[in-house]
């Protein structure tokens, strides 16, 4: 009886200690479109990809456009990135075109994967 009751106080006093061991961890919130997908796309993307200058007949500009897809078909399918065409082309540096610079960096990749991952909203 008395080692259950120490045993129970050494549990109280390491919960107490470190509350955070009790709480779920945390994931990161999701990227925003506005704020962390759409100034790269605008950077590194729509320089060919506009309404005025669709290479591939693939817009950028906007999630709806980029659901629509060009010649090859959607570029992205929200919550699956290794099936998004955009992640593929990036991934294996087939786009944006090696003559162009800025390149999309890796910081940049794992942004544009969190966000579909997390269904690609453009809220």
């Amino acid at each position: 009886m008395r080692i259950a009751v120490l045993l129970l106080a050494v549990v109280v006093v390491c919960a107490w200690l470190n509350p955070s061991a009790a709480e779920p961890e945390k994931k990161p919130a999701a990227p925003d479109y506005k704020r962390d997908v759409a100034p790269i796309l605008e950077m590194k993307c729509n320089r060919c990809h506009t309404q005025n200058k669709a290479g591939g007949k693939l817009i950028t500009t906007s999630v709806p456009a980029m659901l629509k897809g060009g010649a090859s078909g959607p570029s992205i399918e929200p919550g699956s990135p290794d099936k998004s065409l955009l992640v593929e082309l990036i991934h294996y540096n087939e786009m944006p075109p090696k003559r162009e610079k800025p390149r999309v960096t890796p910081e940049e990749l794992k942004t544009i994967k969190a966000w579909i991952a997390a269904g690609a909203s453009e809220k």
